[in-house]
């Protein structure tokens, strides 16, 4: 993701396909991006894989950030 996040920060988190937080919040929760990146990387705290074939939704907050348009990719390491 780019991002432009100087003074604040942007967090990701999975939702279910309704839209609803998850009931393990912390499994669908991203480690927090700032400062600035170009073709930054969202890290999660936890593993994925359980989510692998199953629709879900990402909801970004933006705290005193900026989100430019992003492209997704899922890297399976072996």
């Amino acid at each position: 993701m780019n991002t432009r996040s100087t003074r604040g920060a942007v967090f990701v988190r999975v939702l279910d396909p309704a839209g609803q937080p998850l009931d393990e919040p912390s499994a669908a929760e991203a480690h927090p991006l700032d400062g600035d990146a170009l073709a930054g990387e969202v890290r999660w705290q936890e593993s994925l894989d359980r989510f692998r074939g199953k629709p879900v939704r990402l909801e970004f907050r933006l705290r005193r950030a900026v989100l430019a348009p992003l492209t997704y990719s899922y890297l399976h390491k072996e």
